[in-house]
């Protein structure tokens, strides 16, 4: 069944506005007029996005659409917002958008409504967004999105790239995703400010070197072996007779070396 839209007269609006109560009159075709105590009235669309029921305001109520919305130029505005919502658009962002540019904030928040449904391990999604609260949205939150620069990119990251290189590379690589994803969605236009090769790898170190060298464990001398492998069969434990297994590999093993998947070998007969 379709949409019931045009129920409101001119009429019944003026006789709701007489009451001096709140109510809510409805058009049909997602369109509401809110009408508060003090008289005054607002038009609000109703639409469904992201599994979520939101309101929109668009305007306030004036019968002579001048310093507000009449009905006729409300039953527009509603009539493009629905066309946005067929095509998948939210028009809360679309209207931001015509009026200065979705914010990055804005962007981000709408990538992590869909992206973060991937992730099914709850400590991996809060750190999607803590990042982003943390290093990000401070620096870059209210910026319009097709204003974010090079240079606005590296003042997120040069407080952080040489401190805590682990965590700087990941917010680089979570700015470039937001930033991507707003390109596709129309919001910005050009290359990704904050992609790493041919660019930023340009300006910024790269994080390998700011680790400095790996910690290696000392090698055990050949020696010591035999007194080694005494110590580790009178370990009845899982870890004892894993890293009894670990040197008859002749090999580093990669992975749990519990695991004979993890390192493609056949299980061995435990001594």
């Amino acid at each position: 069944m379709g949409v019931k839209r045009s129920q409101l007269t001119v009429a019944r609006i003026r006789a709701a506005l007489a009451e001096g109560r709140q109510q809510r009159l409805y058009d049909g075709g997602s369109l509401v007029l809110v009408i508060r105590k003090s008289g005054s009235a607002y038009w609000v669309f109703r639409y469904r996005q992201g599994g979520r029921l939101r309101d929109l305001g668009i305007g306030p109520y004036d019968p002579d659409n001048r310093a507000g919305l009449s009905l006729a130029a409300a039953r527009e505005a509603a009539a493009e917002m629905r066309g946005m919502v067929r095509r998948g658009l939210d028009p809360r962002i679309e209207r931001q958008k015509q009026a200065g540019g979705v914010t990055f904030r804005e962007a981000a928040e709408a990538f992590l409504a869909g992206m973060l449904r991937q992730y099914r391990n709850a400590k991996h999604r809060q750190q999607w967004t803590n990042t982003l609260r943390t290093y990000v949205f401070p620096v870059l939150g209210d910026v319009p999105v097709h204003a974010v620069d090079t240079d606005a990119v590296l003042r997120v990251l040069e407080p952080i790239w040489a401190e805590k290189p682990e965590t700087a590379v990941r917010v680089r690589q979570r700015i470039e995703r937001v930033l991507d994803y707003a390109k596709v969605r129309g919001w910005r236009e050009g290359d990704n400010p904050a992609r790493w090769r041919g660019h930023l790898a340009l300006v910024l170190p790269s994080p390998a070197r700011l680790k400095g060298p790996a910690a290696h464990h000392p090698a055990l001398d050949w020696r010591e072996v035999p007194a080694f492998v005494a110590e580790l069969l009178a370990r009845p434990s899982i870890s004892g007779r894993a890293q009894r297994r670990a040197p008859r590999t002749a090999r580093t093993l990669r992975g749990d070396p519990r695991c004979p998947a993890s390192c493609r070998l056949s299980p061995p007969s435990w001594p």
